[in-house]
């Protein structure tokens, strides 16, 4: 009897464990696309950010 529910419990987990990594399998590429996108984004902003400064500076010592 014990053994029943262990068998059907092992199988119950193995089903979740299954479901959970097809789901994973499918969000994988999509959370790689997201992350990528958010990381290249961050970087572009940041180096526009950078580049303005210098031009800033460029500016007030062209003024000077």
């Amino acid at each position: 009897m014990v053994f029943a529910f262990g068998a059907i419990g092992i199988l119950i987990g193995l089903a979740v464990l299954a479901i959970l990594l097809w789901i994973f399998n499918l969000l994988l590429p999509i959370l790689i696309v997201v992350v990528s996108g958010t990381v290249i984004g961050i970087v572009k902003i940041y180096s526009n950010i950078v580049l303005w400064i210098r031009e800033l500076r460029n500016d007030r010592r062209d003024n000077a």
